[in-house]
C-alpha cells in the first residue's frame, strides 16, 4: 500500500500551514513560554518543554516522522499578517489518528 502524503505547505483564506522545521523553533518556544499557564491544561508535553533545545528535539522527531511514519506537523501562520499562531499535527496512534494543536492563547479564537 502506498503511503499517504501531504503537501509541505497549505494555504487557506486566513491561514497558512508550513511543514514544521527548525526555522520555526524560536517562535514555537516563545509561544510556549507566553501561553504556558493556559496550554498546560490541554497539552501533556508542556511541562516537559523547558528550553529551546527541547523544542529543537521535538522538531527533529516530527521531521523524521514526516518522512518515515506518515505523520505530519505544521506551523500555523495568519494571512496576511504572517503572525505565528502555533502548530498542529496529525499523529498515528495505536489504533487511530490523533490531531493535536498548540496555539497562543489569543490565537484560539475565543
Amino acid at each position: 500500500m502506498e503511503k499517504f502524503k501531504l503537501s509541505e505547505s497549505i494555504l487557506a483564506d486566513h491561514l497558512i500551514l508550513l511543514k514544521r522545521s527548525h526555522e520555526h523553533d524560536e517562535e514555537m518556544w516563545r509561544a510556549i513560554e507566553e501561553s504556558r499557564a493556559f496550554i498546560r491544561e490541554y497539552l501533556f508535553w508542556v511541562d516537559g518543554t523547558q528550553s529551546l533545545s527541547d523544542v529543537e528535539k521535538a522538531t527533529d522527531m516530527f521531521f523524521k516522522a514526516w518522512d518515515e511514519d506518515g505523520e505530519w506537523c505544521y506551523s500555523l501562520y495568519s494571512v496576511p499578517e504572517n503572525d505565528f499562531l502555533g502548530c498542529i499535527g496529525v499523529h498515528n496512534g495505536p489504533r487511530n489518528w490523533v490531531i493535536g494543536c498548540a496555539c497562543r492563547k489569543p490565537a484560539r479564537g475565543t
